[in-house]
């Protein structure tokens, strides 16, 4: 019984620097997750995330205003021609049909490429 016990104390002291290892790693990541930052981050790293931020939420501020018109063009023309399906598409609302078609078909494929 003794020696079973001194193994365990010199394989827990071997492995200690591992198991310390893993502890302060989930103990940070923990921490990111919930918004609490680290004592050694620089000032400059923090400047910098909070441009990355606002750059982030402009792009995506920018890309709502682009769905939200094709959308707008995109009921104005159903409002005016009815379901595309049941009535033939005058060529002159072709252009406007043709250019929130594509929009929409952009943004849902910058949407998809950005989820992977």
């Amino acid at each position: 019984m003794r020696d079973a016990l001194w193994t365990v104390a010199f394989v827990l002291l071997l492995s200690g620097s591992g198991i310390y290892a893993g502890v302060s790693c989930w103990w940070r990541r923990r921490q990111r997750r919930r918004g609490v930052l680290p004592r050694d981050v620089h000032p400059f790293f923090l400047r910098r995330s909070r441009e990355w931020v606002r750059e982030e939420l402009e792009t995506t501020a920018a890309r709502l205003d682009a769905i939200k018109e094709a959308e707008g063009v995109a009921r104005d023309a159903y409002s005016r021609l009815g379901p595309l399906y049941e009535s033939p598409v005058p060529s002159s609302d072709l252009s406007v049909v043709r250019l929130a078609e594509v929009i929409v078909e952009a943004e849902h494929a910058r949407t998809v490429t950005e989820e992977r």
